[in-house]
């Protein structure tokens, strides 16, 4: 079985560079080009999915709606709340610049480890147990299935890919998950164990 981790396209908080959190933001017209273009990729690649998921949050709602236009498919997704991005809601509407020049260091780490437990918003820990307790499910509950899809967040598939290899901690100064990039995961049930396939794919837009 292969899971196909794709990540929403570009949104109004990552061109202006500050916080989403779980907010209401919405893709950009240059992130619904970048799903439109996934999107014919993965309809020129003949793949057949037999499951879909999708986090619950607007931007992934709509990226799903543009990479899957077909009613049956937003008939059958399901949106399930583990593949949301990492809490950090309460610092939502911040401007990045704005949060280095108040906190420095301070802030730097917790956006390098994906931990904002420290402003009060959620931990590395927790977000890398959301992405194994999907994992299990998919492998699981998926059983039997050949292809598989989520859109997701890049929050969540940097703990994912950290799950998957064996990392200590998250850095995201190793990796940037690109908007509307797809990265594959094989599950091997012989070994009960998910290996990386392919990474951050995506068509340039």
């Amino acid at each position: 079985m292969t899971l196909y981790l794709i990540r929403h396209g570009q949104t109004e908080g990552n061109a202006g560079r500050f916080v989403q959190g779980n907010t209401l933001v919405g893709l950009t017209e240059k992130g619904r080009s970048q799903a439109k273009a996934t999107g014919k990729v993965i309809k020129e690649s003949g793949i057949v999915f037999d499951r879909l998921f999708c986090s619950d949050l607007y931007r992934t709602r709509q990226t799903f709606s543009i990479v899957f236009p077909d009613e049956k498919d937003r008939e059958r997704v399901v949106y399930d709340t583990r593949l949301r991005e990492i809490d950090n809601t309460v610092i939502a509407g911040r401007d990045l610049a704005g949060l280095v020049s108040d906190y420095g260091e301070f802030y730097r780490d917790a956006s390098r480890r994906l931990d904002y437990a420290r402003f009060g918003g959620e931990s590395s820990g927790s977000i890398m147990e959301r992405a194994r307790s999907f994992f299990d499910y998919v492998a699981t509950e998926c059983a039997g299935c050949e292809n598989v899809a989520a859109v997701t967040h890049g929050g969540f598939i940097t703990a994912a890919l950290c799950n998957v290899i064996g990392a200590p901690r998250i850095d995201i100064r190793a990796v940037h998950i690109k908007n509307c990039s797809v990265s594959e995961f094989i599950y091997s049930p012989e070994n009960n164990c998910w290996i990386l396939s392919k990474f951050n794919n995506r068509k340039e837009i």
